[in-house]
């Protein structure tokens, strides 16, 4: 399987919401990803939780158009699962 449609269907499939500090280090230890496939998600969370405007700004939108921005080839839930696992982060 394609390598971007691997992390996509992993970070789809994330639900322990009530655990959302642990959605990288779960996605990191799904045996579903190889090590290029984990490497992807580092680049994808390393640039997430950079991100300037999450500095700026509290507001989920401007995460999500931040996803959109830079990481279309995420499907839109796979979007949406990211910007809410990094809004936990700044919390």
């Amino acid at each position: 399987m394609e390598l971007h449609q691997t992390l996509v269907m992993e970070i789809e499939k994330f639900e322990v919401w009530e655990q959302s500090g642990s959605f990288y280090e779960a996605l990191s230890a799904s045996p579903s990803l190889d090590d290029n496939a984990r490497d992807l998600l580092h680049i994808v969370w390393a640039s997430a939780i950079d991100c300037p405007s999450w500095r700026m700004s509290n507001d989920l939108e401007d995460g999500r158009s931040f996803a959109d921005a830079r990481l279309p080839w995420l499907s839109e839930l796979a979007r949406w699962q990211l910007v809410n696992a990094v809004s936990y982060q700044w919390r």
